[in-house]
């Protein structure tokens, strides 16, 4: 079997503490399917360590319905409106930005992700192409579940203070069956299954003081 990923995507901290990296993968075996690949979309995130070198301390991913498409070669995140320090010190960290994040999703994605997201943030979510920039994420955001539930259970940042990651648990509440039909409503999503999982985030602190979300990803169980 060949398992082939490439790192087109990412950022890392002003200080080189803590980094992540996304981009296409291609899992490939000559006995499956004519030797056709299956597609997925890769995320990682990296830490520094005491003698200089970078060790993984997330790496996850989700299953595409085809090839993900990158630019050619790598790309750096947009990094121009980064934090650099000017902000006011009763800035909420990054565990109260988190925090807030899963509450507005317990009301609505759609009021949630709207300008909480960074400059080229993108989704990831199981079955699906990525989803990328504020416009398209609140487009497809109207369509999508409300969370039943969404706990922070870590948060960890560059001592830059403009880059870092949170994970926690979600659950994605059932579309309810149409009454009388035995169907679930109309509408995108119509399971009537509730989805739990864990998610992983990437975040960025612009100039502001404010944290904005580079990338989502979401790891159903």
């Amino acid at each position: 079997m060949q398992l082939i990923w490439e790192p087109r995507y990412g950022d890392i901290a002003s200080n080189g503490e803590l980094g992540y990296l996304t981009g296409p993968v291609r899992n490939i075996l000559p006995s499956r399917n004519n030797g056709q690949p299956r597609h997925s979309n890769y995320a990682s995130v990296w830490k520094r360590q005491a003698d200089g070198t970078y060790r993984v301390v997330m790496d996850f991913g989700v299953p595409t319905p085809g090839p993900v498409s990158y630019a050619p070669d790598f790309t750096r995140a947009p990094h121009a409106n980064r934090f650099i320090g000017d902000y006011d010190e009763h800035t909420p960290p990054l565990g109260a930005a988190d925090s807030v994040l899963n509450s507005a999703l317990r009301s609505g994605p759609t009021r949630a992700y709207r300008g909480r997201m960074a400059d080229g943030g993108r989704l990831l979510r199981p079955g699906q192409l990525p989803v990328v920039g504020e416009q398209s994420i609140n487009t497809w955001a109207a369509g999508q579940r409300t969370y039943a539930a969404a706990d922070t259970r870590f948060t960890e940042s560059a001592r830059s203070g403009d880059l870092g990651y949170s994970w926690g648990m979600y659950a994605i509440r059932p579309v309810p069956a149409a009454r009388g039909t035995g169907a679930p409503a109309a509408g995108r999503g119509r399971s009537t299954t509730p989805e739990h999982g864990f998610y992983v985030r990437v975040w960025v602190r612009e100039r502001n003081g404010q944290w904005k979300l580079a990338l989502d990803v979401l790891q159903p169980q």
